[in-house]
């Protein structure tokens, strides 16, 4: 009988063990908070939506990043599929001058002045400092009899003609201040230059530059020009690029920040920009000095322009470091 009780007791120790089990998980769930299961609240359906909206616009502005192209502080995306973005900076395949000219080219304009009642007109240069607005000096849009301007024409080879309105100025005829913003007509997209990093003007002594613009005793014997000027159809004078070296920085006029430089500019040449060899704004050329014989060419450094620029709520590109060698 014992024999067969403990058998008995043996067969059925696995089924006790198992309900001892079962009773501790019973007794486990039975207690509050051990199993909670929370229903979806408001803030995790809203959490999921704008999960999936940032999700689609992640592709769209992955979209966006094929099709577009940086044009200075500008992401500038063409709106027909089929386009070309506009004005995108032309590559070369050798480095140096022709990059720079290619830069130059596409930025530089020629600016005609007419003012009322008078058949007279002055030009000037300018260029892009975002894709909408061009730099030049004040005294190119002004008039020695403070006549009110007609009309402004810019135009280059990239653009074509295009009418431009004065958007500020900031002109002392003593010469402290000689600053103007154009805004260009008809959704132009030009190519804005960027400005030089320079942390000490002084340290610029001897550094190569290059101006930039349309100095009207070269251009008038350009044929282009001529038959610009005689309404003969659309064709724009030569570029005129000089070099030089940086001679000596000064504060002059009423403490105006300038450059004195040995690339040769002439009437014309105003509102042009000078680069440094990497195609970076080292200031913008404006006056010349004549003495001894000699001509002393005078450009106000890039740090009026950014200021100026700022006050006129445009944004200046400006180079995180310094140019060295044209890199």
């Amino acid at each position: 009988m014992r024999y067969f009780k403990g058998r008995f007791t043996a067969a059925l120790w696995p089924f006790i063990v198992t309900a001892l089990i079962l009773a501790l998980l019973l007794l486990y769930i039975a207690i509050p908070g051990n199993l909670h299961f929370r229903s979806p609240s408001v803030e995790d359906t809203n959490l999921e939506t704008e999960q999936s909206r940032l999700q689609i616009e992640l592709e769209k502005l992955k979209d966006v990043s094929e099709k577009a192209v940086c044009v200075g502080d500008h992401l500038v995306v063409p709106h027909d599929k089929s386009l070309t973005p506009p004005l995108p900076e032309k590559r070369s395949s050798s480095k140096g001058v022709s990059t720079l000219l290619d830069k130059l080219g596409q930025s530089v304009v020629l600016i005609i002045v007419e003012f009322d009642d008078d058949d007279r007109f002055s030009i000037g240069s300018g260029f892009f400092v975002s894709p909408s607005t061009i730099m030049t000096n004040g005294h190119v849009v002004t008039h020695d009899e403070k006549k009110s301007v007609k009309k402004i024409s810019i135009l280059n080879a990239a653009i074509g003609n295009h009418k431009a309105t004065l958007r500020k100025i900031d002109y002392d005829e003593n010469k402290s201040t000689d600053f103007a913003l154009l805004s260009v007509d008809g959704g132009v997209m030009g190519f804005p230059l960027q400005f030089a990093n320079i942390e000490n003007p002084a340290r610029e002594k001897l550094k190569d530059v290059f101006a930039a613009g349309f100095p009207g005793n070269v251009i008038e014997s350009d044929d282009n020009f001529v038959k610009l000027m005689n309404s003969e159809g659309f064709l724009v004078p030569d570029l005129v690029v000089t070099d030089g070296k940086i001679n000596s920085h000064q504060n002059i006029y009423g403490n105006a920040s300038a450059f004195f430089h040995t690339a040769l500019i002439s009437s014309g040449n105003s509102g042009g920009p000078l680069v440094n060899s990497c195609g970076e704004v080292v200031a913008i050329n404006t006056w010349t000095k004549q003495g001894d014989g000699n001509a002393r060419n005078i450009s106000l450094s890039a740090l009026g322009i950014q200021s100026f620029l700022v006050d006129s709520n445009v944004k200046p590109r400006v180079s995180v470091v310094e140019c060295v060698d044209g890199k």
